[in-house]
């Protein structure tokens, strides 16, 4: 019995040197020789940023013009700038000529030349929701809401969209013509919803 109480104290004293030895003990260092992890082979991961932009170009006659993409803000001629692939819409101003709108469609990788010379105004295009602030949009691009003028825009023809939340969307296709004002005033339909049909008696 007395044997007992002095071995319990011995024991004890082993494990609590063993436990902090193992504490203290610094971690197993990497081995150089180790092969590194493979990624799997089947693991695809796509990443939209890696799609080769175009290669947008924009020079005009006379330089100094101010020029937008897709409504964005992008300084004065001349222009380099990165285009994701897809339609986009740039836009010329400079005073005093006129406005102009043209439609580029950018490829992956692609470059894109896009030369325009500046006229004297020749035609003016005003446009006006009815009875609804809709969206204005010329060649897809948001231009305004409930009301749009230029006053100054090269002759051609345009797609004009018109679209409000609650209301059918109207395309159409407007033509500006040399030395004329342009007016285009739409009053857009409501979206009926169609009643249930009640159930015929028998």
């Amino acid at each position: 019995m007395r044997l007992s109480f002095l071995i319990l104290p011995a024991l004890l004293l082993c494990f609590f040197a063993a436990r902090s030895a193992l504490a203290e003990e610094p971690p197993p260092e990497a081995n150089p020789c180790a092969e590194p992890a493979v990624a799997n082979p089947c693991a695809i991961a796509i990443d939209p940023a890696t799609v080769d932009p175009a290669t947008l170009v924009i020079s005009s006659q006379p330089s100094g013009g101010q020029v937008s993409i897709d409504g964005r803000d992008m300084g004065s001629t001349p222009i380099t700038s990165s285009l994701s692939p897809g339609k986009h819409v740039v836009f010329f101003e400079m005073k005093p000529y006129a406005n102009a709108l043209i439609t580029v469609q950018a490829e992956a990788g692609g470059n894109i030349d896009l030369y325009h010379s500046f006229s004297y105004p020749s035609g003016e295009l005003i446009i006006e929701s009815r009875g609804v602030q809709a969206d204005i949009l010329i060649e897809g691009v948001k231009m305004g809401v409930g009301k749009f003028s230029i006053d100054a825009i090269e002759p051609g023809d345009y797609e004009l969209e018109m679209r409000a939340s609650g209301f059918v969307t109207e395309v159409r296709t407007i033509t500006v013509e040399q030395a004329k004002t342009t007016q285009v005033r739409v009053r857009l339909k409501e979206v009926k919803e169609e009643k249930p049909k009640k159930p015929k008696k028998k």
